[in-house]
Parts: C-alpha cells; sequence; structure tokens
C-alpha cells in the first residue's frame, strides 16, 4: 500500500479501499467501473469485471 500513497501521492484514506464507496470510478485493478448495490440495507461495490456478480450472489 506504501507505493500506491507514493505514486499518488495520497492520503491513506484515498487507497485504503479497492472498491468501497467508489461508484462510477474506474477498478484499481482492471479499470472497468465501480458498481454498487444495496442489499440487505447494506451498500455493496465491485467490479464487475473482476468479481462476477454470480460470485457474490447478487442478481442486479
Amino acid at each position: 500500500m506504501s507505493d500506491k500513497l507514493a505514486k499518488t501521492k495520497g492520503s491513506y484514506e484515498s487507497v485504503r479501499f479497492m472498491a468501497f464507496n467508489r461508484e462510477g470510478l474506474p477498478c484499481r485493478h482492471c479499470v472497468q467501473p465501480i458498481v454498487k448495490a444495496k442489499r440487505n440495507g447494506r451498500r455493496i461495490y465491485w467490479c464487475e469485471s473482476c468479481q462476477p456478480t454470480v460470485t457474490l450472489g447478487i442478481k442486479v
């Protein structure tokens, strides 16, 4: 994580999560947009390319 901080010159919070609270932003792994859904009152964020909804058990 420290290498990401050095590259982006950002704060720890700016690189802490790979998907959380990043809806519409590019995935840090494959650059596809991050998707958001609600399940049981909780927000769920994921990359459809890296984490297909089949593995998450989510019907969008």
